[in-house]
């Protein structure tokens, strides 16, 4: 059984017939060595599709397809996707669909290491590097290659924004203290 805890942190603002949801601040996901991260999506993909896609390589548990709820009709496909199979040797076929196409994008298809987390960090300085992302978690007792395995910046609507995959559960209660830090004038979130 996939292994999930979220938390989710969200900026509200309150319409005239609705809640519009801005920006949420942090997403952990705690999954195991079946379970693999699909990056790089049409914001068009469903379950179905993905299902179809990866069915060959092997029994499909679960798969979640994260998304940012704008009202309660519409959601939004964030581009990104875990897969838990039913064996960890599964995974290991489906990975070399990675640079693959799905629906007309490259997408990415990287195993999630065991009891690896992700968090997002938004409202990120636009002159970011991964280096610099990296050295801001040291002082929260992260180390900046040990501890956080991979990096993902990229530019949104409001700005740039990360994925960052940390070596375990205790590292990523060491990166939430960094929330509402300041990092080369702007706070991140």
């Amino acid at each position: 059984m996939l292994n999930k805890a979220c938390l989710n942190l969200f900026d509200i603002r309150k319409m005239k017939n609705h809640v519009e949801i801005i920006e949420f601040s942090y997403t952990v996901i705690f999954t195991d060595a079946r379970t693999i991260y699909v990056s790089e999506l049409s914001r068009n993909i469903t379950v179905k599709d993905l299902h179809e896609d990866f069915q060959s390589n092997g029994t499909i548990r679960q798969i979640t397809i994260i998304c940012k709820i704008f009202d309660d009709t519409e959601d939004r496909n964030n581009g990104y996707a875990y897969i838990e199979f039913d064996e960890e040797s599964e995974v290991k076929r489906t990975l070399r669909l990675n640079r693959g196409v799905i629906d007309e994008h490259i997408v990415k298809v990287e195993k999630k290491w065991s009891d690896a987390c992700t968090i997002f960090v938004g409202n990120l300085p636009d002159s970011i590097t991964e280096d610099a992302l990296r050295n801001h978690f040291q002082s929260y007792g992260v180390h900046p290659y040990r501890d956080i395995h991979s990096v993902t910046i990229k530019n949104g609507k409001k700005g740039k924004y990360a994925f960052m995959h940390l070596a375990g559960r205790d590292f990523v209660e060491r990166a939430l203290q960094a929330n509402e830090s300041h990092l080369d004038g702007k706070r991140i979130r």
